[in-house]
Protein backbone atom coordinates (compact mmCIF):
# COMPACT_ATOMS: atom_id res chain seq x y z
CA UNK A 1 0.00 0.00 0.00
CA UNK A 2 1.64 3.08 -1.10
CA UNK A 3 1.12 6.06 1.53
CA UNK A 4 1.33 9.71 0.62
CA UNK A 5 3.46 11.62 3.08
CA UNK A 6 3.11 15.68 3.60
CA UNK A 7 6.08 17.62 5.12
CA UNK A 8 4.48 18.46 8.50
CA UNK A 9 4.19 15.11 9.34
CA UNK A 10 8.25 14.24 8.74
CA UNK A 11 8.08 13.32 13.17
CA UNK A 12 5.60 11.02 12.70
CA UNK A 13 7.03 8.99 9.37
CA UNK A 14 10.01 9.10 11.30
CA UNK A 15 8.16 7.26 13.96
CA UNK A 16 6.94 4.69 11.59
CA UNK A 17 9.95 3.53 9.85
CA UNK A 18 11.46 2.98 13.32
CA UNK A 19 8.44 0.87 14.70
CA UNK A 20 8.42 -0.92 11.70
CA UNK A 21 12.66 -1.75 12.19
CA UNK A 22 11.88 -2.60 15.59
CA UNK A 23 8.71 -5.11 14.64
CA UNK A 24 12.00 -6.74 11.85
CA UNK A 25 14.39 -7.41 14.03
CA UNK A 26 11.66 -9.07 16.73
CA UNK A 27 10.60 -10.76 13.74
CA UNK A 28 14.57 -11.70 12.93
CA UNK A 29 14.55 -12.96 16.73
CA UNK A 30 11.54 -15.33 16.27
CA UNK A 31 13.00 -16.77 13.40
CA UNK A 32 16.70 -18.34 13.02
CA UNK A 33 18.87 -18.35 10.65
CA UNK A 34 19.52 -21.90 9.25
CA UNK A 35 22.77 -22.53 8.08
CA UNK A 36 25.77 -24.85 7.28
CA UNK A 37 28.98 -25.21 8.50
CA UNK A 38 32.17 -27.21 7.42
CA UNK A 39 33.99 -28.68 10.29
CA UNK A 40 36.32 -31.35 10.38
CA UNK A 41 37.28 -32.91 6.84
CA UNK A 42 35.13 -31.00 5.21
CA UNK A 43 32.19 -32.21 6.78
CA UNK A 44 28.86 -30.30 6.64
CA UNK A 45 26.71 -29.52 9.81
CA UNK A 46 23.51 -27.74 10.17
CA UNK A 47 22.81 -25.14 12.75
CA UNK A 48 20.45 -22.66 14.16
CA UNK A 49 21.47 -18.69 14.77
CA UNK A 50 18.77 -17.34 17.20
CA UNK A 51 20.55 -14.28 17.15
CA UNK A 52 21.20 -12.15 20.32
CA UNK A 53 24.34 -10.71 21.98
CA UNK A 54 26.34 -11.74 24.92
CA UNK A 55 28.52 -15.13 25.72
CA UNK A 56 27.66 -17.38 23.35
CA UNK A 57 24.96 -20.37 24.26
CA UNK A 58 25.21 -23.29 22.27
CA UNK A 59 22.35 -25.96 22.58
CA UNK A 60 23.41 -30.04 21.49
CA UNK A 61 20.01 -31.88 21.13
CA UNK A 62 19.62 -35.50 22.13
CA UNK A 63 19.73 -38.82 20.37
CA UNK A 64 17.63 -38.65 17.35
CA UNK A 65 16.86 -34.95 17.27
CA UNK A 66 17.95 -31.85 15.48
CA UNK A 67 18.43 -28.08 16.54
CA UNK A 68 14.69 -27.64 15.57
CA UNK A 69 14.05 -28.97 19.17
CA UNK A 70 15.28 -26.15 20.46
CA UNK A 71 13.28 -23.77 18.41
CA UNK A 72 10.83 -22.35 20.95
CA UNK A 73 12.93 -22.95 24.03
CA UNK A 74 16.34 -21.12 22.65
CA UNK A 75 14.93 -17.89 22.07
CA UNK A 76 13.91 -17.23 26.04
CA UNK A 77 18.33 -16.45 26.05
CA UNK A 78 18.62 -14.04 23.45
CA UNK A 79 18.57 -11.12 25.63
CA UNK A 80 21.59 -12.40 27.45
CA UNK A 81 23.33 -14.44 24.92
CA UNK A 82 24.24 -15.09 21.43
CA UNK A 83 22.55 -18.75 21.11
CA UNK A 84 23.07 -21.43 18.48
CA UNK A 85 21.68 -25.11 18.57
CA UNK A 86 23.48 -27.64 16.35
CA UNK A 87 22.96 -30.91 15.11
CA UNK A 88 25.07 -33.60 15.41
CA UNK A 89 26.04 -35.37 11.99
CA UNK A 90 24.26 -38.04 10.35
CA UNK A 91 21.13 -35.99 11.54
CA UNK A 92 18.58 -33.52 10.14
CA UNK A 93 20.45 -31.60 7.22
CA UNK A 94 23.88 -32.28 8.95
CA UNK A 95 25.90 -34.37 6.78
CA UNK A 96 25.56 -38.18 6.65
CA UNK A 97 29.52 -39.94 6.49
CA UNK A 98 29.99 -43.24 6.35
CA UNK A 99 32.34 -42.62 10.47
CA UNK A 100 32.53 -40.11 12.52
CA UNK A 101 30.07 -40.98 14.79
CA UNK A 102 32.68 -42.03 17.98
CA UNK A 103 32.68 -39.56 20.93
CA UNK A 104 36.11 -38.54 19.94
CA UNK A 105 34.64 -37.58 16.10
CA UNK A 106 31.97 -35.83 18.15
CA UNK A 107 33.86 -34.20 20.09
CA UNK A 108 35.81 -32.46 17.09
CA UNK A 109 32.83 -32.05 15.30
CA UNK A 110 31.85 -29.61 17.76
CA UNK A 111 35.54 -28.10 18.13
CA UNK A 112 35.76 -27.47 14.81
CA UNK A 113 32.06 -25.61 15.09
CA UNK A 114 33.26 -23.32 17.34
CA UNK A 115 36.40 -22.16 15.74
CA UNK A 116 34.31 -21.41 12.87
CA UNK A 117 32.23 -19.41 14.81
CA UNK A 118 35.11 -17.54 15.83
CA UNK A 119 33.60 -19.09 19.54
CA UNK A 120 36.84 -18.49 22.16
CA UNK A 121 34.51 -20.00 25.05
CA UNK A 122 31.12 -20.91 25.12
CA UNK A 123 28.67 -22.55 27.75
CA UNK A 124 27.11 -25.49 26.09
CA UNK A 125 23.58 -26.64 27.18
CA UNK A 126 23.01 -30.45 25.82
CA UNK A 127 20.02 -32.94 26.79
CA UNK A 128 20.12 -36.44 27.24
CA UNK A 129 23.60 -37.79 25.05
CA UNK A 130 24.91 -34.74 24.75
CA UNK A 131 25.98 -34.56 27.92
CA UNK A 132 28.75 -37.04 27.09
CA UNK A 133 29.55 -35.08 24.26
CA UNK A 134 30.03 -32.43 26.40
CA UNK A 135 31.70 -34.05 29.77
CA UNK A 136 34.19 -35.14 26.87
CA UNK A 137 34.61 -31.63 25.27
CA UNK A 138 35.16 -30.01 28.34
CA UNK A 139 37.79 -32.24 29.63
CA UNK A 140 39.78 -32.40 26.02
CA UNK A 141 39.17 -28.61 26.07
CA UNK A 142 38.51 -26.50 29.67
CA UNK A 143 39.86 -23.39 28.24
CA UNK A 144 36.72 -23.34 25.68
CA UNK A 145 34.18 -23.50 28.18
CA UNK A 146 32.63 -21.02 30.54
CA UNK A 147 30.00 -23.56 32.16
CA UNK A 148 27.72 -26.63 31.32
CA UNK A 149 24.35 -27.34 31.68
CA UNK A 150 23.19 -30.88 31.83
CA UNK A 151 20.05 -31.21 30.62
CA UNK A 152 19.30 -34.69 32.08
CA UNK A 153 21.90 -35.45 30.31
CA UNK A 154 24.66 -36.17 33.02
CA UNK A 155 24.35 -39.87 33.55
CA UNK A 156 27.20 -43.16 33.28
CA UNK A 157 25.55 -45.15 31.00
CA UNK A 158 27.99 -48.27 32.01
CA UNK A 159 27.45 -48.01 35.70
CA UNK A 160 27.45 -51.46 36.89
CA UNK A 161 25.45 -50.81 39.84
CA UNK A 162 22.63 -49.77 37.92
CA UNK A 163 19.21 -51.88 37.79
CA UNK A 164 18.86 -53.53 34.30
CA UNK A 165 15.34 -53.24 33.17
CA UNK A 166 13.02 -55.98 32.59
CA UNK A 167 12.67 -55.82 28.56
CA UNK A 168 9.66 -58.06 28.19
CA UNK A 169 8.28 -55.24 30.94
CA UNK A 170 9.91 -52.45 29.19
CA UNK A 171 8.18 -53.53 25.83
CA UNK A 172 5.02 -53.82 27.10
CA UNK A 173 5.04 -50.47 28.61
CA UNK A 174 6.37 -48.79 25.71
CA UNK A 175 3.69 -50.71 23.13
CA UNK A 176 0.78 -49.58 25.41
CA UNK A 177 2.59 -45.73 25.88
CA UNK A 178 3.01 -44.90 21.99
CA UNK A 179 2.86 -47.75 19.94
CA UNK A 180 6.10 -49.37 20.07
CA UNK A 181 7.85 -50.78 16.96
CA UNK A 182 8.34 -47.39 15.50
CA UNK A 183 6.31 -47.94 11.77
CA UNK A 184 4.18 -44.60 10.69
CA UNK A 185 1.48 -45.11 7.73
CA UNK A 186 2.09 -40.95 7.52
CA UNK A 187 2.81 -37.87 9.18
CA UNK A 188 0.10 -37.41 10.70
CA UNK A 189 0.33 -41.21 12.21
CA UNK A 190 3.53 -40.16 13.74
CA UNK A 191 2.43 -36.77 15.19
CA UNK A 192 0.12 -38.57 16.99
CA UNK A 193 2.44 -41.65 18.07
CA UNK A 194 4.98 -39.22 19.23
CA UNK A 195 2.71 -36.84 20.79
CA UNK A 196 1.63 -40.03 23.17
CA UNK A 197 5.49 -40.34 23.95
CA UNK A 198 5.50 -36.77 25.27
CA UNK A 199 2.31 -37.65 27.49
CA UNK A 200 0.36 -34.79 25.48
CA UNK A 201 3.09 -31.81 24.88
CA UNK A 202 3.21 -30.40 21.75
CA UNK A 203 4.49 -27.43 20.30
CA UNK A 204 5.86 -25.83 16.84
CA UNK A 205 9.48 -26.91 18.10
CA UNK A 206 8.40 -30.76 18.27
CA UNK A 207 6.47 -30.28 14.66
CA UNK A 208 9.82 -28.69 12.87
CA UNK A 209 11.66 -31.41 14.82
CA UNK A 210 9.39 -34.25 13.66
CA UNK A 211 9.46 -32.96 9.78
CA UNK A 212 13.26 -32.72 9.83
CA UNK A 213 14.10 -36.46 10.65
CA UNK A 214 11.13 -37.74 9.12
CA UNK A 215 10.85 -38.86 4.86
CA UNK A 216 8.07 -39.16 3.15
CA UNK A 217 7.88 -42.06 1.27
CA UNK A 218 5.95 -42.66 -2.55
CA UNK A 219 2.96 -44.31 -0.46
CA UNK A 220 2.74 -41.93 2.20
CA UNK A 221 4.26 -43.81 4.96
CA UNK A 222 7.08 -41.74 6.90
CA UNK A 223 10.51 -43.26 7.58
CA UNK A 224 13.52 -42.07 9.48
CA UNK A 225 15.67 -39.39 7.44
CA UNK A 226 18.84 -41.01 9.40
CA UNK A 227 19.63 -44.49 9.28
CA UNK A 228 18.94 -46.94 12.35
CA UNK A 229 22.88 -48.01 11.74
CA UNK A 230 23.60 -43.79 13.08
CA UNK A 231 22.21 -44.29 16.15
CA UNK A 232 23.53 -48.05 16.70
CA UNK A 233 27.35 -46.80 16.26
CA UNK A 234 26.29 -44.01 19.16
CA UNK A 235 25.35 -46.22 21.17
CA UNK A 236 27.67 -48.81 20.65
CA UNK A 237 30.29 -45.94 20.80
CA UNK A 238 28.64 -44.97 24.07
CA UNK A 239 28.60 -48.08 25.95
CA UNK A 240 32.91 -48.11 25.84
CA UNK A 241 32.86 -45.04 27.30
CA UNK A 242 34.17 -44.83 31.18
CA UNK A 243 31.89 -41.78 32.71
CA UNK A 244 34.60 -38.87 33.70
CA UNK A 245 31.87 -36.60 34.82
CA UNK A 246 33.13 -36.33 37.84
CA UNK A 247 36.13 -35.07 36.17
CA UNK A 248 34.89 -32.08 35.26
CA UNK A 249 35.93 -28.61 36.49
CA UNK A 250 33.54 -26.32 34.95
CA UNK A 251 31.05 -24.87 36.92
CA UNK A 252 27.93 -26.58 35.68
CA UNK A 253 24.18 -27.23 36.29
CA UNK A 254 23.13 -30.74 36.56
CA UNK A 255 19.23 -30.52 35.99
CA UNK A 256 17.72 -34.38 36.28
CA UNK A 257 13.77 -35.39 35.39
CA UNK A 258 12.89 -37.79 37.11
CA UNK A 259 9.45 -39.32 36.36
CA UNK A 260 7.70 -42.96 37.46
CA UNK A 261 6.15 -43.97 34.83
CA UNK A 262 3.16 -45.66 36.59
CA UNK A 263 2.23 -41.77 37.33
CA UNK A 264 1.92 -41.48 33.81
CA UNK A 265 -1.33 -42.16 31.97
CA UNK A 266 -0.59 -45.25 30.72
CA UNK A 267 -3.27 -48.19 30.70
CA UNK A 268 -1.51 -51.33 32.03
CA UNK A 269 -3.41 -54.24 33.64
CA UNK A 270 -2.47 -54.93 37.60
CA UNK A 271 0.23 -57.04 36.98
CA UNK A 272 2.49 -54.84 34.50
CA UNK A 273 1.36 -51.91 37.05
CA UNK A 274 3.03 -53.77 40.42
CA UNK A 275 5.91 -55.03 38.27
CA UNK A 276 6.39 -51.60 36.92
CA UNK A 277 5.93 -49.67 40.56
CA UNK A 278 8.66 -52.72 41.90
CA UNK A 279 11.36 -51.62 38.96
CA UNK A 280 10.58 -47.55 39.77
CA UNK A 281 11.54 -48.67 43.08
CA UNK A 282 14.42 -50.45 42.50
CA UNK A 283 16.02 -47.24 39.80
CA UNK A 284 14.85 -44.77 42.41
CA UNK A 285 17.06 -46.04 45.12
CA UNK A 286 19.74 -45.88 42.63
CA UNK A 287 19.24 -43.09 41.44
CA UNK A 288 19.49 -41.49 44.60
CA UNK A 289 22.64 -42.54 45.44
CA UNK A 290 23.94 -41.88 42.33
CA UNK A 291 23.26 -38.20 42.47
CA UNK A 292 24.63 -38.06 46.17
CA UNK A 293 27.68 -39.55 44.96
CA UNK A 294 28.63 -37.17 41.92
CA UNK A 295 28.17 -34.32 43.98
CA UNK A 296 31.36 -31.87 43.66
CA UNK A 297 31.62 -28.19 45.11
CA UNK A 298 31.42 -27.11 40.97
CA UNK A 299 28.22 -28.95 40.55
CA UNK A 300 24.65 -27.59 41.43
CA UNK A 301 22.36 -30.54 41.08
CA UNK A 302 18.42 -29.81 40.96
CA UNK A 303 16.22 -32.99 40.35
CA UNK A 304 12.79 -31.80 38.71
CA UNK A 305 10.30 -34.48 39.86
CA UNK A 306 7.66 -35.55 37.70
CA UNK A 307 9.28 -34.51 34.78
CA UNK A 308 9.90 -35.97 31.28
CA UNK A 309 13.06 -36.83 29.92
CA UNK A 310 12.26 -33.72 27.48
CA UNK A 311 12.55 -31.35 30.30
CA UNK A 312 12.84 -28.42 28.53
CA UNK A 313 9.82 -29.14 26.35
CA UNK A 314 7.35 -30.48 29.43
CA UNK A 315 8.11 -27.44 31.51
CA UNK A 316 10.11 -24.49 29.76
CA UNK A 317 9.36 -21.73 32.16
CA UNK A 318 10.87 -23.55 35.45
CA UNK A 319 13.74 -24.86 33.47
CA UNK A 320 15.03 -21.59 31.69
CA UNK A 321 14.43 -20.07 35.38
CA UNK A 322 17.05 -22.65 36.91
CA UNK A 323 19.75 -21.57 33.88
CA UNK A 324 19.12 -18.33 33.87
CA UNK A 325 19.58 -18.14 37.87
CA UNK A 326 23.11 -20.47 37.37
CA UNK A 327 24.39 -18.15 34.74
CA UNK A 328 24.02 -15.06 36.50
CA UNK A 329 25.71 -16.61 39.51
CA UNK A 330 28.58 -18.13 37.27
CA UNK A 331 28.82 -14.77 34.99
CA UNK A 332 32.17 -14.03 34.50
Amino acid sequence: MYLRLRPPKLLSCAFIVLALQALCFADGGRTPQSKLVAVDNDVHLHYLDFGGSGPALVFLPGLGSTAYIYSDFAPRFTDKFHVYALTRRGYGRSELTPTGYDLATRVEDLHGFLQAQGIGRAILAGHSIAGDEMTAFALKYPSSVQTLIYLDAAYDRNDPRAPKPDPALMSKVRESWHGGEQIYSSLEDRRERMKRMYFGVWSDSQEKNMREISVVNADGSVSDRTPSWVDSAILEDSRKQRSRLIEVKSPALLLFARQRLENRPIKLDRATRRSLIAEEDRYQKYFDGYVRGIRRSNFKITVLQNTMHALFLEKPAEVAKLMRMFLEENAR
